[in-house]
């Protein structure tokens, strides 16, 4: 099975995304999402994050895409950059999906990042790329956002069940 999954609707890992002129809703750290922001999460599993010294963790990967100030930039439809951020550091907690949906759920922590990117205009879908310029292949459609109350995230390493 796939080392690489998402999730759309798991709803503590899961944050907000709010259009201009909607509410704002709370993510998981309490703190409120402004309006045209988009947060996205992101948890690694297994052997794909390493704890550091000051408690926090990072990517075990050379490539350092996922660790305390590594550029990120959100993607259009057309792979255009439509928002960019730096990711905040990664946070060694409790994964949020349910045991019952994978075949390796962790008897630990798990790395949890949380990137906040600004003004994003609606569009048809939204994709993550990193600082090594590697698109996801997770692509987030708008009319699934949308139903799912403007949630998304994505997993690595993570198994799940089909």
């Amino acid at each position: 099975m796939k080392r690489f999954a998402y999730l759309l609707l798991a709803p503590l890992l899961l944050l907000g995304l709010t259009a201009c002129g909607s509410t704002t809703e709370s993510n998981s750290s309490g703190s409120k999402v402004k309006p045209g922001s988009l947060l996205w999460s992101m948890e690694l599993w297994g052997d794909n994050f390493v704890a550091t010294s000051s408690g926090h963790c990072t990517e075990s990967d050379s490539r350092t895409n996922y660790e305390h100030a590594a550029p990120i930039s959100l993607v259009g439809p057309d792979d255009a950059v439509i928002s960019s951020a730096t990711m905040d550091s990664g946070v060694l907690r409790k994964s949020a999906i349910e045991e019952a949906e994978v075949t390796n759920f962790p008897s630990g922590n798990i790395c949890y990042f949380a990137v906040t990117f600004k003004n994003v205009p609606v569009v048809d879908t939204y994709r993550v790329k990193t600082g090594d310029l590697r698109i996801s292949p997770v692509t987030h459609a708008l009319a699934d956002v949308k139903s799912s109350n403007w949630k998304i995230g994505e997993v690595i390493g993570a198994d799940f069940k089909e």
